[in-house]
């Protein structure tokens, strides 16, 4: 009777640490992160004010960040940088109006980068109260879309840009958890 006391918590050790041991082989077997390089958002605006020009290019910058690592923190790709290609972005960028059109532009960069995906976003503003933040992922081997995601904004502030990205990111990350290769 002894021994039977004694043998649960020893059985009850060894489930444990097999339990353990096979969920360290389910984290193993997760596939890697798919690798993105994020070029940054470009301003597609109606009505040009070249008073606000400074502030929408910080605008840009700032949300460009706010992707890249959102994108990266939620677990949704593993952003690469960018700078081994910033000469032929900006090539790409003085031959074309912009990058989001420019399908062949985006394969070239992403075969510099070693990523087979590549996104670009742009903001139009169509006035000073209604934008729209879009973001495109393509394929670099194929120079197909294989996302494209826009979130509408009411009001041109620093603090509607920066929820218009985080309502992208929110809804990428519960798309991708219930479909893993959605934007793959």
């Amino acid at each position: 009777m002894k021994n039977r006391l004694h043998a649960k918590p020893l059985v009850g050790i060894i489930l444990a640490t097999a339990m353990w041991g096979f969920g360290g082989l389910a984290a193993a077997a997760d596939p890697p992160l798919p690798s993105l390089a994020v070029l940054g958002f470009e301003l597609v605006d109606d009505h040009p004010d070249p008073a606000r020009d400074e502030v929408l290019r910080g605008r840009l910058a700032a949300i460009a960040k706010q992707l890249k690592q959102g994108l990266d923190q939620r677990g949704l790709y593993r952003v690469v940088d960018t700078a081994a290609a910033e000469d032929l972005i900006a090539t790409q960028r003085a031959r074309n109006e912009f990058l989001y059109r420019c399908n062949d532009c985006l394969v070239e960069v992403g075969q510099r980068l070693g990523t087979r995906l590549v996104a670009v976003g742009w903001v139009q503003r169509v006035s000073e109260l209604i934008l729209n933040i879009n973001v495109s992922v393509q394929d670099s081997q194929t120079g197909a879309e294989i996302l494209s995601k826009s979130v509408d904004l009411r009001g041109n502030t620093d603090e509607t840009w920066k929820r218009g990205v985080n309502f992208m990111l929110r809804d990428w990350a519960e798309r991708r958890a219930r479909n893993p290769r959605y934007g793959q």
